[in-house]
């Protein structure tokens, strides 16, 4: 790697945001199913910022099998771990419907299926292995 492509690197990894967007160009690009489709995008993504352009073309132009692998299986596990739970019982409560999703587990607007209360509750639902000990 030349000096100029170093530095350009130091300086986006330096600035937290600007090192957020770039994974998230590339995270984008990355699911475009052709090569004009991805130059495009980063066109699109990195507008005028030219140096950002250039960062996300040099990423991209490495052997890219391993992410797409990577993204292949974790979209396959998401697909494997989301279920429809609308209608299932947890305890006394009856899901009406997914409120959100994130690494450790989903989130479920939920009802008294005895009709007890009337008020609605939020029940999360926590994905095998997840390790609740942090404290979070």
């Amino acid at each position: 790697m030349n000096k100029k492509a170093e530095s350009t690197t130091t300086q986006i990894k330096s600035n937290s945001a600007r090192w957020q967007r770039l994974k998230n160009i590339l995270a984008d690009a990355l699911e475009q199913t052709s090569f004009e489709q991805r130059t495009a995008m980063l066109r699109r993504s990195c507008a005028d910022d030219t140096g950002l352009l250039r960062e996300a073309e040099k990423l991209l132009a490495r052997d890219t099998t391993a992410f797409e692998e990577f993204a292949e299986f974790a979209a396959t596990r998401l697909r494997h771990d989301k279920r429809d739970r609308v209608g299932e019982r947890i305890g006394a409560y009856a899901i009406v419907r997914e409120l959100g999703r994130g690494g450790m587990g989903a989130v479920y607007l939920a009802e008294r299926a005895d009709g007890q209360f009337e008020k609605c509750v939020a029940i999360k639902v926590l994905k095998r292995g997840t390790d609740t000990s942090r404290g979070f």
